[in-house]
């Protein structure tokens, strides 16, 4: 044999081996390296991060009043204590509704029924008490009074109190509001810290935002005769938190 064939056998052994070795090398580093996007670790992902709290509060005047009206109705039994109590609560949701209180905005908030006991400690039944107190929903607060006086005109003879609050509606267009607030003051303490540091701020990482908080509004007295008291204002406040990632 010549030595060309020689050496032309010797290359395309060469070559072979080169090629085994080549795919070898690649296998292992696929088998080494992982598939799909790069996860990076807990210390990696928490590196220059800035995070800040921010807190925004919307004010509204109250769109709607609770009003707690009750009958009470005493007999010697208990069956005519009901139905003397079922005759006044019929005639005061009536009453309610000529003043065009909706039938979905009146519900019975406490109904009971008890012995009345005589005064001279011998435990002795000597009639019956029937007491359902409706929870009335008014959304003309400025007029919570006209609730009052028909009740009452109409047999109520126990009134609880009125307690003005916001409508869902007006919570969620207040809880927006109050969400923009939030934003703002997390980017302004964002942008003051990053300031005293001599960093800079390159975007957001994530953020998240509490339930808004509506604080518990306080229960008034009525009395006939007098003005209802009209609250100022009533609050939606939100908090959110923002990780900025920094430079």
């Amino acid at each position: 044999m010549s030595e060309s064939p020689k050496m032309y056998h010797a290359i395309v052994i060469l070559s072979i081996v080169a090629l085994a070795l080549l795919n070898g090398v690649a296998l292992y580093y696929l088998s080494t390296k992982p598939l799909g996007p790069t996860i990076l670790t807990k210390d990696e992902a928490q590196a220059n991060i800035i995070s800040v709290t921010g807190t925004g509060a919307s004010y509204a005047s109250p769109d709607v009043a609770y009003v707690s009206i009750a009958v009470l109705a005493q007999s010697a039994t208990a069956v005519e204590a009901q139905q003397k109590n079922a005759e006044t609560t019929s005639n005061v949701i009536e009453a309610l509704r000529r003043i065009s209180v909706a039938k979905d905005d009146m519900r019975t908030e406490q109904y009971s029924l008890r012995p009345i006991y005589d005064l001279d400690k011998q435990q002795r039944i000597v009639g019956y008490e029937c007491r359902n107190t409706l929870r009335v929903t008014w959304r003309k607060v400025d007029e919570v009074g006209t609730v009052l006086d028909a009740a009452v005109k109409a047999g109520a003879n126990s009134v609880g109190g009125v307690t003005f609050g916001l409508s869902k509606q007006k919570i969620d267009t207040l809880t927006v509001d109050a969400i923009k607030l939030a934003a703002a003051e997390a980017d302004s303490k964002a942008n003051a810290l990053a300031s005293a540091l001599k960093l800079t701020i390159v975007g957001k990482v994530s953020a998240s935002i509490g339930a808004p908080y509506v604080p518990q509004a306080t229960m008034y007295e009525l009395k006939a005769g007098e003005p209802p008291i009209i609250p100022g204002e009533l609050q939606v406040t939100i908090t959110v938190n923002v990780n900025y990632r920094f430079a």
